[in-house]
């Protein structure tokens, strides 16, 4: 009889516990009248979610035939920003395109990589948004990243 005893009142404590532990967490919010957001406000935020996808590109071999990075310019004129962009993506998928050999690169090999690197386009562009376009660069080639990894001298 004891034992039972014992039992009911440890479910009854377990109970009164999250029933406690419940209660505390479920919070009612009331909505603000003055807190509402409108339709402009709604399309501002999902523009400004559209700019941030710039920055989630992802960098590097997206496929064996197409690499790619994201570079940004401040430079409000379209054409200045899109030549600055050109020459920063450049030199930036040099400097990637050069970590993926496993071994030393001769001159001969830095040399190619650099065409390679120079033969790439700027597929899209963002709006000037944030004091800031982004250009994603491309570099597109049939075996670009076996060619990269293993046969490159």
């Amino acid at each position: 009889m004891k034992s039972m005893h014992k039992s009911v009142i440890y479910l009854l404590t377990s109970f009164s516990i999250i029933f406690t532990l419940n209660c505390a967490n479920d919070k009612v919010q009331t909505p603000k009248e003055n807190d509402s957001t409108s339709v402009v406000e709604e399309a501002t935020k999902s523009e400004t979610i559209s700019e941030n996808e710039y920055e989630k590109y992802p960098e590097g071999f997206i496929d064996s035939n197409t690499f790619q990075v994201v570079v940004s310019s401040l430079k409000e004129d379209l054409s200045s920003a899109s030549t600055e962009a050109l020459s920063v993506a450049k030199k930036k998928s040099l400097q990637i395109l050069l970590t993926y050999p496993k071994v030393n690169i001769t001159p001969d090999g830095r040399k190619e990589l650099k065409e390679i690197s120079e033969s790439g386009k700027v597929v899209k562009t963002s709006s000037y948004t944030d004091s800031r376009m982004y250009f994603v660069y491309q570099i597109s080639r049939p075996n670009l990243e076996a060619y990269v990894k293993k046969q490159l001298k």
